[in-house]
């Protein structure tokens, strides 16, 4: 196909399509001059892109575009997460935060996130020990506020980014990490417990020495160990003493705050 184009009134060429697309990227032809298509005289730019080309160019586009602006991500929610931290610890939502900035392609608030988990962890560790020394309540001045401040920079960050970023979301379902996540706070309750009998045995032992060489005006003699039993009532528990003579004595105790307080039950020396 050969084409002929007017210019200032003179006709130029004839050309062939590829010698025409040439003289149009070096200047020599406008894309306003007016080329013969062997039917009608149009615009150069209009012979060259084709009203169709452009509009199934220009749809490809809008296609591309609007894939971009609409690609889903499949995160859990932050807030639900957020919110389950108080019963599944925040170390649990702190690794499901994380995954969802690796999701959104956040490699370094990923970091962040997991630096708190850590934190967390060392904190609840910190936690077992000093509530099972009964000073429970120094560590909680420092839970709540820490709380809360992990709250709005880990939680609340996640949730205003996907709110005024207008990103939307398939929400990851989520029985499978609570199944998992439960395992965590039963660990730690059991452990608690553990820690915590031990404390209220050693604590017991040594007030038990103290009610016995009273009891046998002998500074030599003391109590080997005390075992809790049965749980009565509040914080009253039966338990019994092992004593350095090989007796043992049936005791009730009584936690009282950060003390402990024993009431013995057999008649001593027998």
């Amino acid at each position: 196909m050969y084409i002929r184009v007017s210019r200032n009134d003179q006709e130029h060429g004839p050309y062939t399509m590829e010698e025409l697309t040439q003289y149009v990227s070096e200047g020599t032809i406008s894309p306003d001059d007016y080329a013969y298509d062997g039917t009608d005289w149009i615009t150069v730019s209009q012979l060259l892109n084709p009203p169709q080309e452009i509009s199934q160019r220009d749809e490809s586009i809008k296609d591309d575009t609007k894939t971009e602006n609409t690609i889903t991500h499949e995160i859990w929610n932050p807030e639900t997460v957020g919110t389950l931290s108080l019963f599944l610890t925040p170390v649990w939502s702190s690794i499901l935060l994380s995954k969802n900035w690796k999701s959104l392609n956040f490699p370094e608030r990923t970091g962040k996130v997991n630096a708190w988990g850590w934190a967390w962890l060392i904190v609840l560790i910190t936690y077992l020990f000093v509530e099972a020394n009964f000073l429970g309540n120094v560590i909680n001045f420092l839970i709540i506020p820490l709380l809360i401040v992990w709250y709005f920079m880990v939680v609340k960050e996640q949730v205003n980014y996907l709110k005024d970023n207008n990103i939307s979301y398939d929400k990851k379902g989520l029985l499978n990490p609570i199944m998992n996540g439960i395992a965590v706070p039963i660990v730690l309750v059991y452990t608690l417990g553990l820690l915590e009998d031990q404390a209220i045995e050693k604590h017991a032992t040594s007030k038990m020495t103290e009610i016995v060489q009273e009891l046998t005006n002998n500074s030599d003699f003391y109590c080997e160990s005390v075992t809790i039993g049965n749980w009565i009532t509040g914080e009253t528990y039966r338990g019994t003493a092992k004593l350095s003579d090989g007796n043992s004595l049936r005791i009730n105790i009584q936690l009282m705050g950060n003390e402990v307080s024993i009431k013995v039950m057999d008649k001593y020396p027998k």
